[in-house]
């Protein structure tokens, strides 16, 4: 028998053994895994913009991630092949490389190079032990498409010579990648998400397959430092609005993905802006209410012998004092009408026009009421009723309020507020005050059984006075140039009308504050006077800002900062 014939024969005793197998296997080789993202055979970067979540609140620290799509990623389609076992090899393994050697790729169709002396046929196989495969004839070259997308692929050849010698089993492996890096950032649970501190925010760059190769990070789309493929981003005294933090990567094979994490930066405070004109620095239009009720009539001659003490205080001001009565019904001694000054001819309006000495006398004997009033007492409608007057232009009201005028009203009652009307509340007649003159200063100095004082209710007196102590409060009691609330059982009613007649003339080196400001009492201001700093030394006394000279006349901007 000649050679080629043995060689047929020992052909067909191979297949009769099963030694070359040709059944169908229904195990395919191809993962089920899933992977990150695809650009299937294009061998091209892949840029994935992930979709963020909803923006982090400080509560719960959010995470927003990246870094790919959620889309399975299938191989193009192969046949399935057959798996009957790996051939018994006695040659030399021959070789195989993919790409030339590389470690890395994002095809899934690469190029094997296959060597070996001698070989008629080779069986590649997807499996790593040669189990797999038909045999072909050999090539040193062949286009392969990978089983196992985002993973490691291992390629196994046998090759098979002239005489149907069969070759050990060599192998080649590389890493398949087309997804992008996958990104998180998270932050930090303890942020507070306010102005003027510091928030962190946790990020982690991570590749399965071909690795991270460089990371880089900004906020707001300004580059910041990032410490590697992990760490902390640190977003330093941001401004209060809407703000982004990035985490960019790119992997081993160029492909690149970007993740974002949005928030928002709130402020603990507000910043308050106030312009303020001061036409006149020392105008103060004073109105005393007296309460001409019956139980009165030993008040009024205390005060009226007093009163020198008032005006000792405000002698240098440019002012204008008026009287009324608590009376809320009588149309001429009440109901918020001007009395005329007693031993004056037609004096509606005091002023200093009037010498100091003759002023002194006329006051008090105003004061001291002749005529019995009502025994309903209604000061604060008193009040609001003269300041309606005016407005409806009845000229001896008229001619007392002064728009560029500090108001201050000196209120003498041992009774409260005895009716409860629009006109009678308190807030009512501070928004009067404040809608037609918005930057009038005003106070409210209530002489009056002040609440708790059990020994002056006694003493003969009607009633506590907490609707007019309230109204003093609501307007600056306790502060420079504020309200003062004094007692109507004081013996020497000096001292208490000087204190009001110092907080009188000291009403025209304040402001009004919107809010408390935030930092030194001394320093928390920023004061500027027609454009330029204004440089007198103030002290912030609650809702006021006290300086320590008269205003001079002049357009004011007040900066500052309140919670």
């Amino acid at each position: 028998m000649n050679t080629h014939l043995l060689n047929r024969l020992l052909l067909v005793l191979l297949v009769s053994q099963g030694l070359i197998g040709c059944k169908t296997s229904t195990d395919s080789g191809t993962s089920t895994d899933t992977p990150k993202s695809s650009d299937s055979n294009s061998g091209q970067s892949v840029s994935t913009q992930p979709t963020p979540t909803p923006t982090p609140t400080p509560s719960t620290g959010g995470e927003t991630t990246g870094g790919g799509s959620t889309t399975p990623v299938v191989p193009p389609s192969t046949p399935a092949q057959v798996c009957d076992g790996a051939v018994a090899g006695t040659l030399d393994a021959g070789t195989i490389s993919i790409n030339s050697g590389a470690a890395l790729t994002n095809n899934f169709q690469v190029t094997l190079a296959l060597n070996k002396a001698f070989a008629k046929d080779m069986k590649i196989s997807n499996s790593a032990d040669c189990s797999c495969g038909s045999w072909e004839t050999y090539a040193t070259s062949k286009t392969w498409t990978l089983a196992n997308p985002n993973a490691m692929d291992t390629i196994s050849v046998q090759f098979r010579d002239y005489e149907g010698s069969v070759s050990l089993c060599a192998t080649a492996s590389i890493v398949h990648d087309n997804a992008a890096p996958q990104i998180s950032v998270t932050a930090d649970p303890k942020n507070s998400n306010l102005t003027g501190t510091n928030n962190v925010f946790n990020y982690q760059a991570t590749d399965a397959g071909a690795g991270v190769k460089s990371v880089t990070c900004s906020i707001d789309g300004q580059a910041v430092a990032c410490s590697g493929s992990s760490g902390q981003i640190t977003a330093s005294n941001l401004g209060a609005g809407s703000h982004t933090v990035s985490v960019a990567a790119v992997d081993n094979l160029n492909q690149s993905t970007e993740a974002h994490v949005s928030f928002v930066i709130t402020s603990p405070y507000r910043n308050i802006t106030q312009n303020k004109s001061i036409t006149a620095e020392n105008k103060v239009d004073i109105l005393i209410v007296v309460d001409n009720s019956p139980s009165m009539q030993d008040v009024q001659k205390n005060m009226a012998s007093r009163v020198s003490s008032l005006l000792s205080q405000v002698k240098d001001l440019d002012y204008h004092i008026a009287v009324t009565t608590t009376d809320p019904t009588n149309k001429v001694t009440g109901d918020g009408m001007l009395l005329p000054f007693t031993g004056a001819s037609n004096l509606y309006v005091l002023t200093p026009a009037v010498a100091f000495a003759n002023a002194q006398v006329i006051l008090a004997n105003t004061i001291q009421r002749p005529e019995i009033g009502s025994a309903t007492e209604e000061g604060i409608y008193a009040t609001y009723r003269v300041i309606e007057r005016s407005l409806a232009g009845e000229v001896n009201p008229k001619n007392f309020f002064r728009s560029d005028a500090a108001f201050s009203v000196i209120l003498i009652s041992d009774a409260d507020e005895s009716a409860k009307g629009f006109k009678n509340i308190p807030a009512n007649l501070i928004n009067l005050v404040k809608t037609n003159w918005p930057a009038k200063k005003f106070n409210f100095n209530s002489v009056i059984v002040r609440p708790g004082d059990t020994a002056c209710l006694r003493s003969g007196r009607e009633n506590y006075g907490p609707t007019y102590d309230a109204l003093s409060r609501l307007l600056g009691y306790g502060t420079t140039g504020g309200s003062i609330i004094g007692t109507v059982c004081a013996t020497d009613y000096g001292a208490q009308l000087t204190g009001i007649g110092q907080s009188v003339q000291q009403m025209i080196k304040t402001m009004d504050l919107d809010c408390a400001p935030i930092g030194g009492v001394n320093s928390s201001v920023v004061v500027q006077k027609d454009g330029s700093a204004y440089t007198d030394a103030y002290e912030v006394q609650g809702l006021k800002i006290v300086f320590q000279n008269n205003l001079p006349a002049g357009n004011y901007t007040l900066s500052y900062k309140c919670n």
